[in-house]
């Protein structure tokens, strides 16, 4: 575990509960109370605190039951206490602050029981807005109490655990991604977070921009009649009687001929100077996340902008816009295409630095453009045909299929930061002046739903039939070559990684196991002496957790992270002590010894035991003692092992040893 001296706010709470449980469950009862009292509830976060109650349960500091009965009880009676004030005062509630100030407050309480009637009771418990008022309400209006207590009681029991419940989800999460990969967990949010980011971005953007952008074009338009010379080009983008296609090409041309370089210079990028200092930044931050879980998640979100699967979504569409004969939407589309095939090849001559992982073709600079150009311009298209507050519905959902692919290559280190900027402003400017001459030019309107179905089916068909790409593994960690195993075993192993590298458990899991060998050979000698590979990790054996009384030994164990990598070996051997199990774990390391070419392998000697969360699941945990596990170890023949400690590295559980492992002589060194 962490210093205690550097422990976090929640982990001093988390103390501090598991201390003192009794105040925990009256703190918790008064917060259930206050959120549902009238007024009060409307100022107090109880629903957060009791989905951070829930956490806790997860964490093992309280018991499920106790604090679901608590939470239910403060609901009932703070909903009680607010229908008795509703039944005492009846008319002149609305005269008591803040309802005298804030009528609107009661009259939508009012309205809601009026609609919903004795029902409504139990329902306004989960409407945020109007949970607190709903019992007085109630009240006021002459509800029998019969009725109201049973509406009331009925709805607690349910209120409670769909707000407990998400927390004990929540804590179950963070306790496995310790036994995982907090990386990864971090990762998720980030791209959710991002996600949300961009949904806003570009509805914020479309309702900004929309009722502008008429007045702006016309502006332009009269701005072109009056200067015929420079605005001849312009006059054909936004003059509905004059054709764009000479004014589109001339523009592809130009833009072509002095976009990259110019765009590249615009980001920062000196001709063929190479990447520059925020690239390599950024490609060491996205690498510092990397785990395979997540490669797996990146590999398939990014699907939707693979050349394949954007030929599936477009060559449906432009069929139905011949076939509804919106030929000029399908010529748009086609222009769009064949603008980012030729910058594609135009990219690679003008900045042809190789990215840092080497170049991958569906992860470098194709499908970054021509995702962009092909669903950007298809969202034009279906803007067009739909009502001007939902238009930016479809650049929404052109956003959402063209971000992974965007970063794709950025995570997989298959393209600079340099390269998809410079990309995407062509890619933009080029999509924003046909989106301009396709919107200002007459078309044949067409209805949205049937003409965006079918891509919508052959899109979700591609992406579940084409298959992900192979991406890069994250590099092996850069070690060294020691000359011989002496030198190893006096000196050399004090200088390999004492942590395994995880943002949770970068400083709480170390590495006090060393091995210098093949894994092959390791695996072979400990599986004469009991060890064996645990159950494989599958939706069927994950099931287990949910037994009664599972047993450990038929559990499958949860892949530990360590610098962006799983474990190349995995063993366990059942413990003495019942529902426990001892846990092998080594990482390659990076380092070699000369002498005979023999790999260095880093990992773990640990104790699993069950933990139960709440009595819903029960899952083996890593126990946060790594000193027995090393006492308990007897290196079976032929290995030869020698007990040596880091100075200055110790934590709680464990006091620096680290166990060094070799083929030799069966003995074992202190």
């Amino acid at each position: 575990m962490a210093d205690p001296t550097q422990a976090t706010l929640f982990t001093q709470v988390l103390a501090w509960t598991a201390t003192h449980p009794g105040l925990a469950l009256t703190a918790i009862f008064f917060i259930a109370f206050g959120e549902s009292l009238v007024v009060v509830g409307m100022v107090v976060p109880g629903a957060l605190l009791l989905v951070g109650a829930g956490a806790l349960v997860a964490l093992g500091a309280l018991p499920f039951g106790p604090v679901m009965a608590v939470a239910a009880a403060g609901a009932i009676c703070g909903d009680a206490l607010g229908y008795w004030l509703g039944r005492h005062y009846r008319d002149h509630l609305r005269d008591l602050p803040p309802f005298r100030r804030h009528p609107e407050i009661l009259a939508r309480g009012e309205r809601f029981f009026l609609r919903h009637g004795g029902k409504g009771v139990a329902m306004g418990r989960f409407f945020g807005p109007i949970r607190a008022v709903i019992p007085a309400v109630a009240g006021m209006m002459g509800m029998s109490p019969a009725r109201f207590l049973l509406a009331n009681i009925l709805s607690a029991l349910a209120w409670a655990p769909a707000y407990l419940l998400p927390g004990i989800a929540f804590g179950t999460s963070l306790e496995l991604a310790s036994e995982m990969a907090m990386r990864m967990v971090l990762a998720l949010l980030l791209v959710a977070g991002t996600l949300l980011g961009v949904v806003w971005l570009i509805r914020h953007l479309v309702k900004l921009l929309q009722p502008r952008a008429a007045a702006a074009l016309d502006r332009l338009m009269e701005w072109s009649h009056r200067h015929p010379l420079l605005g001849r080009f312009t006059e054909a983008l936004v003059d509905p009687r004059h054709p764009d296609a000479r004014a589109l090409f001339g523009a592809a041309v130009v833009l072509l001929a002095t976009g990259p370089l110019l765009a590249a210079r615009l980001v920062g990028v000196t001709g063929r100077g190479g990447p520059t200092p925020f690239d390599r930044m950024l490609f060491e931050l996205l690498q510092g996340l990397r785990s395979p879980g997540l490669d797996l998640v990146a590999a398939h979100g990014a699907l939707p902008g693979s050349l394949p699967v954007i030929a599936a979504a477009v060559l449906p569409f432009t069929l139905w816009l011949v076939l509804r004969g919106n030929r000029a939407a399908a010529l748009h589309l086609a222009g769009a295409l064949v603008f980012g095939v030729a910058l594609s090849q135009l990219m690679h001559q003008l900045l042809p630095y190789t990215p840092p992982l080497g170049e991958q073709g569906r992860w470098g600079v194709e499908p970054a453009i021509m995702a962009t150009l092909a669903y950007g311009f298809m969202s034009v298209v279906l803007a067009r045909e739909i009502p001007p507050p939902r238009r930016w519905m479809p650049y929404v959902a052109a956003g959402l299929l063209t971000f992974p692919s965007l970063v794709g290559g950025l995570y997989f280190g298959t393209l600079w930061l340099s390269q998809l900027t410079t990309a995407l402003l062509l890619g933009l400017f080029w999509l924003l002046m046909l989106g301009i001459a396709y919107r200002r030019h007459p078309a044949p309107r067409m209805q949205p739903l049937p003409m965006v179905s079918l891509p919508a089916v052959t899109l979700t068909l591609g992406v579940l039939l084409v298959p992900a790409p192979d991406f890069p593994p994250p590099p092996l960690p850069e070690g060294e070559t020691l000359p011989d195993l002496a030198s190893w075993r006096t000196e050399g192993w004090q200088r390999l990684p004492a942590w395994r590298e995880d943002l949770q458990s970068r400083h709480s899991h170390p590495l006090n196991l060393q091995w210098a060998g093949s894994l092959e050979g390791l695996e072979q000698i400990l599986e004469r002496s009991g060890w064996r590979a645990p159950p494989t990790v599958t939706f069927t054996g994950l099931l287990g957790w949910l037994a009664p009384e599972p047993e450990i030994g038929k559990l499958p164990v949860l892949p530990h992270l360590h610098a962006g990598r799983y474990q190349d070996l995995l063993l366990v051997r059942t413990a003495e002590r019942k529902g426990s199990q001892w846990v092998l774990r080594l990482w390659n390391s990076g380092w070699r010894i000369g002498e005979g070419n023999i790999t260095l392998w880093i990992g773990s000697l640990t104790r699993q035991s069950l933990r139960s969360v709440g009595g819903l699941i029960t899952y083996p945990a890593t126990d946060l003692d790594f000193q027995t596990p090393l006492v308990h170890f007897s290196p079976p023949p032929p290995l030869a092992a020698r007990q040596v400690r880091r100075p200055a590295r110790s934590s709680p559980g464990w006091n620096g040893e680290v166990l060094l492992l070799w083929e030799g002589e069966s003995r074992r060194e202190g």
